[in-house]
């Protein structure tokens, strides 16, 4: 990129920022609204919800500040847990009313019963090393972690711990909600969220894609990866707008209310999309001669 061409894109990545950041506030603030118009904090439905709002938000801002920095791929990694929050609101938000006590009691109950247990089978062996090397206060915690009251399961055999925590995975809440979800959502292509949520996987993993990702900015031509680069952040800004308009949504769902939320917050979103298109059609004309020609390649003869 010319010098001219880095300042416009700075310039444009900062309106975009800003608008991001308007549109996140926004639809935090009609969450605050509902939960203070028809919020129980008190009862184990709406405190379960509140709480991971709470802690959908901290995560959101680690995503802006980590993108901000530059830390980009961090950004991506903190995104997942973003995306996992998200998709419990939704769940939560979108079972049958009838259903959703017995699903928050799962969570807290089961789900938590399963993960205590994992991490006092996984706790055995630090308190082992503990005890050998003679530190016997490090050894008390994982003692502590191992006791018998921490190893009791009671939601029954090894397949229903499985299944319980299969429910509650990212991937088979997005494939409830594609079969399940109202009718007032529509939820048709929701599983594109399978990708993003993939590429962070990778990451996480250290796995071989994290590395060939990381190999492929290195061998891009600089004009190209910063094209490259800009619409990858504008993909994390915009994914999270998108997540918290629908957190809001589900929410307004929860409390009886249609999907709809106050115009500001649908002109903030909508003002977000058409800033971030740019920047994707910017990076897509870089990439239309590649697939034009693989696409010629695949044509039989």
């Amino acid at each position: 990129m010319s010098n001219d061409a880095d300042q416009q894109n700075a310039k444009e990545l900062n309106e975009l920022q800003d608008a991001v950041l308007a549109a996140i506030s926004g639809a935090r603030d009609a969450i605050s609204v509902l939960f203070i118009q028809h919020g129980r904090p008190k009862e184990l439905i709406d405190n379960t919800l509140m709480r991971m709002c709470s802690y959908l938000s901290d995560r959101s801002q680690a995503v802006s500040y980590l993108v901000s920095a530059g830390y980009v791929w961090d950004g991506e990694i903190v995104l997942r847990s973003f995306y996992e929050a998200n998709a419990r609101i939704w769940f939560i938000c979108l079972t049958e009313p009838s259903q959703r006590q017995a699903l928050v009691e799962e969570f807290w109950g089961d789900l938590a019963d399963i993960h205590t247990y994992k991490r006092g089978r996984r706790a055995a062996a630090p308190r082992e090393l503990f005890n050998r090397s003679l530190q016997p206060q490090d050894e008390a915690v994982f003692e502590f972690l191992t006791r018998d009251d921490f190893q009791k399961f009671t939601g029954g055999t090894k397949q229903n711990r499985k299944a319980i925590e299969q429910r509650w995975s990212f991937t088979e809440i997005i494939q409830w909600l594609k079969k399940n979800g109202p009718a007032d959502f529509n939820f048709r292509d929701i599983e594109v969220l399978l990708h993003t949520y993939g590429i962070a996987s990778h990451l996480i993993h250290a796995d071989e894609s994290a590395l060939d990702l990381m190999l492929d900015r290195k061998l891009r031509a600089r004009d190209e990866v910063e094209i490259l680069a800009s619409a990858h952040i504008c993909r994390i800004f915009s994914d999270q707008v998108s997540l918290w308009t629908l957190s809001a949504m589900t929410i307004a769902h929860r409390f009886g209310h249609k999907p709809r939320l106050p115009p500001s917050v649908q002109e903030r979103w909508k003002h977000v999309s058409a800033l971030s298109k740019v920047f994707l059609e910017r990076f897509h004309a870089t990439q239309e001669d590649f697939y034009s020609e693989w696409l010629r390649a695949k044509q039989p003869e």
